[in-house]
C-alpha cells in the first residue's frame, strides 16, 4: 500500500451506473409514477396493490430482509410481538372455526386498542362453546331484540330449529361486519347468499375474519406502511427489472493496485451502509438514506407527491495529523479523518419547495454519516483501511512537497484483479400519507483523493520531541520483549505473553508507561527506522517461541495421560515436545543475549 501511495499520491475511484441500469431506473420510475397516479384515483386498485405488496412481504421466502422489516413494523404498530403479528396474518389467510385461543387473544388485544371492545368481548364469548356465552355475545353486539324475534318465530313454528340457528349466525356476523365498516349493500348480499344456500355459514365466518383483518389494516395501514424501507430484491419482484450494475473507474492509479482495491471496497461498503437499515443492529442510531430523508420530510410535514432524484455518495479525506521530527527521520501519525459527501442530482418533476427540503436532508445526511465514521469503521474493516490509507497518502504528499524520497523495500507483489462491473444498490421508502412510493438510485459515487482536494487536509506539524518519544517507545518495546523472553525461560508462560503484548503496545505508543514498573537498562536506538524494523522481528520471534513452549507443555501433559494406555505413543509425543521445547528455549536465550548486548 505504501508503495502504491508513493506511486499514485492523487488517486480517485468511482462507481457509476451502466447504461442498462440507467434504463432500468427509468423503467422503475415510470412504473411507480403510473401506479401512484392510479392509486390516488382508484381505491380498489390501491387495495389490490397493497395486498400484493403485503403478500410478497409475508409469504415470499426469498425476501427475508423485507419480511423481517415488515414484521418488526407490524409488531410496533399493532403493539404485539412479532410472532403474534405473523400468527394473526397467517390465520387471516386460512381461517378456521372455532377460532384458536391464541388467535382470539391476539385479535382481542388489537381490537381493544382500536376501540372495538364490544367486538373483542363478543369474539371471546362466541368461541367458548357454551350456548349461554353465545347469547351473551349476541347481547354484547346489541342485536338481542332481533334474536328474540327469531326465537318467537321458532316457538310459533314459523321457522325450523336449523333455520333459527342459521339466522343467529347471519345476524351475529352482520353485526360484526357493520363494526368493520363493510357497506350495508355488501352485508345484505352475503346474508342472501347464505339463505339461498350459495354460501355456507362457515364461509360467512371466514369472510368476516378477512374483513376484520382488512378493517385492522385500514385502521393502522398508514402507520404500517408509512416509512417502510423496501429492498432492491422487492423492487425487482414488483417491477421485474435486473440487478443494477455499476462500472468501476480508477483515476490516477493502476486498476490492479492494492490501493485501487482499498478504494473500491470502501466505496462499495459505503453504498451498502447507506441502503441498509439493519446496520443499526451493529451501529445504534444508524439510519439508511431513505430513513433519514423520511425523518426530515416528516419533521416538516412535507412529502414528495411527484418527481424523482438520485443521491450520489463519495468519500474524501478529512484532516490527517502528523508530527514530524525536525530532521524528517520520524513521523508520528495522529488522528485521521475521512469525510462522507452527498449530492442530490438528476432531479425531475419535483415541487421547488419539496426539492429544497430534499437537498437540505441529503446534505444533513452527509454530516450524519461523517460524524459516525469511526463507529462504522469499527464494524466494517474496509472503512478502517481507507482511513489508514489516508495516512499513507498524506505521507506521500508531504514527502513530495518537502523533497523527501521514500524507499519501500521488500514490497509484496500482491495485485488486485478488478471486475469490469459490480452489483449496485436500489432502495425505496413507502410514504403512505400521500400514497407515494419514491425510488432512489443510491449506488453511484466514489472515493476522491485527487488534486481537487488540495493539500490542506495534510496537517504536518514540526515536533522536536517526536524523535525522542518514538525512540523511547522502541527502547521500551525492546526491553519488554527481553523481559518476556526471560519470563518464558523461567517457565512463566502466562506472564511472558502479557509482557510480549505490552512490548507490542509500547512500540506503537498504545501503553501508559507510567503504569509500568521502572524499565532499567533501556538502550536508546540511534536509528529509529532500523530499530523499528528490528523490533517487529524480535516481537514476532518472541511470540512464536512462547507459543512453541506452550504447545510443547500441552503435549507433555497429553503424553503423561497416554502413558498407561499407549506407552510407545506417549514416549514419541514426549520426545517431540522435549525437542521443540529445547529449540524454543535456545532461540529465546539467543534473543535475550542479543538484547542485553544491544545488537538487536
Amino acid at each position: 500500500l505504501l508503495k502504491d501511495a508513493m506511486r499514485s499520491p492523487y488517486p480517485g475511484f468511482s462507481l457509476e451506473a451502466t447504461e442498462e441500469t440507467k434504463q432500468a431506473e427509468d423503467t422503475i420510475g415510470r412504473a411507480l409514477h403510473d401506479d401512484i397516479v392510479r392509486m390516488r384515483g382508484d381505491d380498489t386498485y390501491c387495495k389490490a396493490w397493497t395486498k400484493r405488496l403485503m403478500a410478497l412481504l409475508m409469504d415470499d421466502s426469498k425476501l427475508h430482509v423485507d419480511h423481517r422489516r415488515f414484521v418488526q413494523k407490524g409488531s410496533e404498530v399493532f403493539q404485539i410481538t412479532p410472532e403474534d403479528f405473523v400468527r394473526l396474518y397467517a390465520y387471516a389467510q386460512h381461517p378456521v372455526e372455532p377460532i384458536p385461543q391464541d388467535v382470539i387473544q391476539i385479535n382481542t388485544q388489537v381490537l381493544r386498542r382500536l376501540g372495538l371492545d364490544d367486538v373483542a368481548d363478543a369474539i371471546v364469548l362466541c368461541n367458548t362453546g357454551n350456548p349461554q356465552d353465545m347469547v351473551a355475545a349476541v347481547k354484547r353486539m346489541g342485536i338481542a331484540p332481533e334474536i328474540d324475534a327469531l326465537y318467537y318465530k321458532k316457538e310459533a313454528g314459523e321457522i325450523s330449529n336449523a333455520r333459527f340457528a342459521q339466522e343467529i349466525d347471519i345476524h351475529f356476523v352482520s353485526a360484526l361486519l357493520r363494526r368493520y365498516n363493510v357497506p350495508e349493500t355488501e352485508i345484505q348480499a352475503k346474508r342472501e347468499q347464505v339463505r339461498r344456500g350459495r354460501m355456507s355459514v362457515q364461509a360467512l365466518y371466514d369472510y368476516s375474519a378477512q374483513q376484520r383483518l382488512a378493517f385492522i389494516t385500514d385502521a393502522v395501514g398508514r402507520k404500517l406502511f408509512h416509512g417502510l424501507s423496501l429492498s432492491q430484491a422487492l423492487l425487482q419482484r414488483l417491477y421485474n427489472v435486473p440487478t443494477p450494475q455499476l462500472k468501476l473507474t480508477f483515476i490516477n492509479l493502476p486498476p490492479e493496485s492494492i490501493l485501487g482495491d482499498v478504494l473500491f471496497r470502501a466505496d462499495y461498503v459505503l453504498k451498502s451502509v447507506t441502503t441498509t437499515p439493519e446496520v443499526k443492529e451493529k451501529v445504534p442510531g444508524h439510519l439508511s438514506d431513505d430513513e433519514f430523508v423520511f425523518q426530515q420530510f416528516s419533521a416538516q410535514g412535507i412529502y414528495p407527491s411527484s418527481g424523482s432524484g438520485t443521491i450520489r455518495f463519495w468519500l474524501t479525506p478529512g484532516e490527517v495529523k502528523m508530527s514530524v521530527a525536525t530532521d524528517g527521520s520520524v513521523i508520528s501519525f495522529g488522528q485521521a479523518k475521512v469525510h462522507i459527501n452527498t449530492e442530490l442530482h438528476d432531479v425531475t418533476g419535483m415541487n421547488p419547495q419539496v426539492e429544497a427540503v430534499y437537498r437540505d436532508a441529503v446534505n444533513r445526511y452527509a454530516l450524519f454519516l461523517t460524524e459516525r465514521y469511526d463507529k462504522y469503521a469499527r464494524i466494517f474493516p474496509e472503512l478502517h483501511k481507507l482511513r489508514e490509507v489516508a495516512k499513507l497518502l498524506a505521507l506521500a504528499r508531504w514527502a513530495a512537497s518537502n523533497n523527501y524520497r521514500v524507499v519501500v523495500d521488500q514490497a509484496e507483489g500482491t495485485t488486485f484483479v478488478p471486475p469490469k462491473t459490480t452489483s449496485g444498490f436500489w432502495s425505496a421508502i413507502f410514504l403512505a400519507d400521500q400514497k407515494k412510493l419514491g425510488v432512489v438510485l443510491s449506488s453511484s459515487g466514489g472515493v476522491d483523493f485527487g488534486q481537487s482536494q488540495g493539500e490542506a487536509w495534510v496537517s504536518a506539524t514540526p515536533d522536536a520531541e517526536v524523535k525522542s518519544n518514538v525512540s523511547d517507545q522502541l527502547a521500551a518495546s525492546a526491553t519488554l520483549a527481553g523481559q518476556a523472553a526471560d519470563a518464558a525461560l523461567a517457565g512463566d508462560l502466562e506472564g511472558a505473553h502479557i509482557l510480549a503484548e505490552q512490548s507490542a503496545q509500547a512500540m506503537t505508543g498504545e501503553i501508559n508507561f507510567a503504569e509500568l514498573p521502572v524499565l532499567s537498562e533501556v538502550p536508546m536506538p540511534s536509528e529509529p527506522a532500523a530499530q523499528a524494523a528490528r523490533c517487529v522481528e524480535v516481537l514476532a520471534a518472541t511470540d512464536d517461541n512462547i507459543t512453541a513452549l506452550q504447545t510443547a507443555q500441552a503435549d507433555q501433559q497429553r503424553a503423561a495421560a497416554l502413558e498407561q494406555q499407549s506407552p510407545a505413543e506417549a514416549a514419541q509425543l514426549r520426545d517431540s515436545a522435549a525437542d521443540r521445547q529445547r529449540t524454543a528455549q535456545e532461540h529465546l536465550q539467543t534473543l535475550c543475549e542479543a538484547l542485553r548486548m544491544g545488537s538487536l
